[in-house]
């Protein structure tokens, strides 16, 4: 998704010469290069539109995209394309919030909050209008090193608070990519403790006090991973 300089830009979107199946077939094989191998299909049909804007700076990839409604699955046929699971944290800016599933299918989330995905286990994320989201991208064997956390310890697939501790881990992805085109050099000074900021998100959520909807979406993850087989084929 990146080149020599460590920027890049998708930009897919329906035209007079490019259908909507078209444009979903290139916006399917884009995505699937820059983050992980994943099917993409429209909720409706109609025009289509889909940005992404990324900077890369090290093992740490930060991008925003932009895009009309979808439905993003990885499978498990998916996730043996891969060699290395990634940690995906996912902030949402604006637009609909959608639903996701990593366990357990559940609203959001709304703007502020911020989820994390394991791409080493099949998902779901699914938007019915436009919107608007951040993506930092990790490996996932860094956070494991610096969280003390197993896989399964990771609160994955679930709207964390954009409020607190976690909330400000959000809001500092969030202004920072607003510098690519502002102050790269700052970008880049500050993106070098992005891996260690995230890796304190993940430990925050781990132990975050179970209150309000937050606790029944939690409770529910917890049930379906003491579960054997029941995440998404």
């Amino acid at each position: 998704m990146v080149d020599s300089t460590g920027r890049g830009v998708i930009d897919v979107r329906t035209s007079a010469g490019v259908s909507a199946a078209q444009a979903f077939e290139a916006w399917e094989g884009a995505v699937s290069a820059a983050y992980v191998p994943m099917s993409v299909s429209p909720v409706h049909l109609g025009d289509f539109h889909g940005r992404v804007d990324a900077a890369q700076f090290g093992d740490l990839t930060l991008s925003r995209v932009r895009a009309s409604a979808q439905v993003a699955r990885r499978t498990r046929r998916l996730v043996a394309l891969s060699d290395e699971p990634m940690l995906f944290a996912v902030i949402q800016c604006g637009g609909a919030p959608g639903w996701l599933e990593q366990g357990e299918r559940v609203p959001g989330p709304h703007p502020g909050e911020m989820y994390l995905l394991d791409t080493g286990r099949p998902y779901t994320v699914c938007v019915d209008d436009c919107w608007d989201r951040i993506v930092a991208q990790v490996p996932l064997e860094p956070i494991l090193e610096r969280t003390g956390l197993r896989p399964n310890e990771i609160r994955t697939g679930v709207p964390l608070p954009g409020t607190g501790a976690v909330g400000v881990v959000g809001r500092f992805f969030r202004d920072l990519i607003d510098l690519r085109s502002e102050d790269s050099a700052g970008m880049e000074l500050l993106a070098a403790h992005g891996m260690d900021l995230l890796a304190a998100a993940v430990r925050l959520a781990a132990s975050e006090p179970r209150c309000g909807r937050f606790a029944e979406v939690l409770d529910l993850t917890d049930y379906r991973s003491r579960c054997a087989g029941t995440t998404t084929e």
